[in-house]
């Protein structure tokens, strides 16, 4: 396979809002049920340019990743699959499902496909949709894409449920337990991302009967900084339930979603993070850069914050030393080398800043004082 190469195509879906395309990040996502979607010249069209060694334009997202030193989703399949063999007839064995936008919070760098909570802002503030995008009202999965996504669970190895949050949203209840039933669970990697703003045993009870359970807790920021990036929880709450999730038999990872807000005080969830593993040596930590055209990147800094926001860098990798906070401190690198080179839209940012702010009765000024 060429350098280039991905996986995903053959194997991975990602299906939202009765959309389909081949992950998280593919840019188009495509009107069809999953089966016509599997079996479509559109799918047929991708793999072809793959095995040419080319590059979809739909996967831009993981080129610029790459091209910026920052670890793509291609990697991430590759590694997973790293003896991966194209065959003529390859059963789905990776999907990833946002089954509902049901959701307590209204993260900032979020919109209105992945937040029950952004519709109803938005729907309040109709000027907000600049930001968040304009109202869903197809949110949840119908019921004939879900049989066929329930069909799907003989052959798979792994299954991400995001949302929204998954804990409250009923689908994924009914979804563990088809699986649990049909006997296929015990053969299958659990992967659920939540905010950790919900704990729910029941919940709880049902994911740990599955071959393996890889708990993503979103985490960006700790006390007024997690309330100003990931809207409409206390932090008092998050961090309750982050102990509670601490102590449960499964694989803890927190994932930190880096905009221009929380570098502003990344030092302070670093050292969050470094008591955490002290705490907890089996966990693990990892970030992303946020990504598409969205006014919170953090290249769309205004200068005169910029300072501080690498002053915050330098801060967090004195205190991010364990091995177990490489992939982190790699995006820290790669986000202080752009930042020499590259500048974005100060004025997007400030627009967008201010319009939330009024909103929600917040400050971003008031928080970097």
């Amino acid at each position: 396979m060429s350098d280039s190469f991905c996986p995903a195509p053959w194997i991975s879906l990602f299906y939202q809002n009765n959309k389909a395309s081949i992950c998280c990040v593919d840019t188009n996502q495509v009107q069809m049920s999953p089966i016509e979607f599997r079996s479509s010249k559109y799918l047929s069209d991708i793999k072809e340019q793959f095995l040419n060694g080319e590059k979809p334009k739909n996967c831009s997202f993981c080129w610029k990743s790459e091209e910026q030193g920052l670890q793509s989703i291609r990697q991430h399949y590759n590694k997973r699959y790293p003896n991966f063999v194209v065959t003529e007839s390859m059963p789905l064995r990776y999907i990833e499902l946002r089954a509902s936008d049901t959701c307590n919070m209204g993260c900032r760098m979020c919109n209105t496909k992945n937040s029950s909570k952004l519709n109803r802002e938005v729907s309040d503030n109709p000027h907000l949709s600049t930001w968040f995008g304009r109202m869903e009202e197809d949110t949840e999965i119908n019921d004939e894409n879900w049989k066929q996504i329930l069909a799907t669970g003989e052959t798979l190895d792994a299954l991400f449920m995001t949302g929204g949050e998954p804990m409250l949203i009923k689908k994924y209840y009914e979804l563990m337990d088809f699986l649990i039933d049909i006997g296929t669970s015990n053969k299958i990697d659990l992967h659920i991302y939540t905010n950790a703003s919900v704990y729910n045993p029941i919940f709880i009870e049902k994911m740990l009967k599955f071959k393996s359970v890889n708990l993503n807790l979103s985490i960006d920021g700790v006390g007024e900084m997690a309330e100003y990036q990931r809207y409409g929880v206390e932090w008092k709450t998050i961090l309750a339930n982050i102990e509670r999730f601490l102590l449960l038999p499964v694989r803890v990872s927190f994932h930190t979603t880096i905009t221009a807000y929380n570098l502003l005080d990344l030092s302070s969830l670093a050292k969050f993070y470094d008591d955490i593993l002290k705490r907890y040596p089996d966990v693990n930590f990892k970030a992303h850069v946020a990504g598409g055209k969205i006014p919170m990147h953090y290249l769309n800094l205004p200068e005169k914050y910029r300072t501080k926001a690498i002053e915050e860098i330098k801060e967090s990798v004195k205190v991010l030393v364990h091995p177990k906070f490489s992939q982190i401190n790699n995006q820290l690198v790669s986000i202080v080398r752009v930042f020499k080179e590259k500048t974005g839209d100060y004025d997007i940012f400030i627009r967008a800043t201010e319009e939330m702010d009024l909103a929600r009765n917040q400050s971003f000024e008031l928080l970097n004082k």
